[in-house]
């Protein structure tokens, strides 16, 4: 679970406000230490899931309305292109590799993992704006399938290939 305890912490306060929201934490981790983060009045509203097999990942997403993902540390953001390629508005981390994948406000939201007020505002921002969250879906799967389908991908990887096959031709 990628930045849990700040999604946790966050979730409360969204959760003070908005009567309906649900949270539903998919992975392993500390979910006893995350647990007993969340608000005891919010506790029937928070599904602890645990790990789920990849081929399950797919409907985790698209069976929510949008996805936080807060973490403090993330090898090549491959779940983040999950959520994206799956047309999900995504809330992500500005740590790691996540100011090449998201422009802030375009197609999705940059978050300071450490700030649970501004998570929270951008959970609130997507709960309140229906509009806004399919925008943000929308730019971020047209990002996602420009630059890492692989139409595109494939003929790039064949040209550095071509390159590599030519410097050593020299």
């Amino acid at each position: 679970m990628k930045g849990v305890f700040s999604l946790i912490k966050a979730f409360n306060i969204v959760a003070e406000k908005n009567l309906q929201v649900r949270l539903r934490l998919v992975g392993s981790g500390d979910i006893e230490g995350a647990r007993r983060l969340v608000n005891p009045q919010f506790a029937d509203r928070v599904d602890f899931v645990g790990f789920v097999p990849h081929e399950r990942i797919a409907d985790e997403i698209d069976a929510a309305s949008f996805c936080v993902l807060p973490s403090y540390f993330e090898n090549f953001s491959m779940a983040a292109l999950e959520v994206l390629a799956r047309r999900k508005a995504l809330i992500y981390t500005e740590r790691a590799s996540g100011k090449e994948l998201v422009e802030d406000g375009v197609n999705g939201f940059l978050v300071n993992s450490d700030d649970v007020v501004q998570i929270a505002e951008k959970m609130e921002l997507l709960l309140s704006d229906a509009d806004l969250r399919h925008r943000l879906a929308e730019n971020g799967y047209e990002m996602c399938r420009s630059r890492f389908s692989t139409e595109t991908i494939v003929p790039q990887m064949e040209q550095y290939y071509q390159s590599v096959i030519e410097k050593c031709r020299k």
